[in-house]
């Protein structure tokens, strides 16, 4: 699965309490992965965990009737975080048309949000999304 390597990472961060801040345990998480995926011929390494830039993009949206549609899903995530709703904007942006919510900006916002103290940090929640939205044997996008 992709980002399995991801998941396993925050999971033990999770159930650690590490004092590691969410920021630095998924950018560490993501350059070993890149490199792990960016030695040449070596299959062994990079197969369960390869993160290429396929991941977080997708194709533009095309069309006036699927503009609006766009528009609207990006209003109403832009209120679920503003009312501090951060696992019901972590499932919004995961579901969103085309996966325009889906890429590293998201991730990168999520990441940037303080979340109330003992509360699941918005980073893991939207990388959880991403993976509770994601059906068996598809890829992410």
């Amino acid at each position: 699965m992709r980002l399995s390597c991801v998941v396993d990472r925050l999971t033990c961060w999770e159930q650690e309490r590490q004092e590691v801040p969410l920021e630095g345990v998924l950018g560490s998480t993501l350059q070993n992965i890149q490199h792990l995926s960016s030695e040449p011929n070596d299959e062994s390494h990079g197969s369960s965990c390869n993160i290429d830039s396929e991941l977080f993009e997708d194709e533009e949206p095309t069309g006036v009737d699927e503009s609006k549609l766009l528009q609207d899903h990006l209003d109403s995530f832009v209120e679920l975080l503003e009312s501090a709703q951060y696992e019901e904007a972590a499932l919004h942006a995961a579901r969103s048309p085309r996966g325009v919510l889906r890429n590293a900006d998201t991730m990168e916002l999520f990441a940037g949000v303080q979340a109330p103290p003992a509360s699941t940090p918005p980073a893991l929640l939207f990388f959880r999304a991403l993976l509770f939205t994601t059906a068996k044997g598809d890829r992410l996008s």
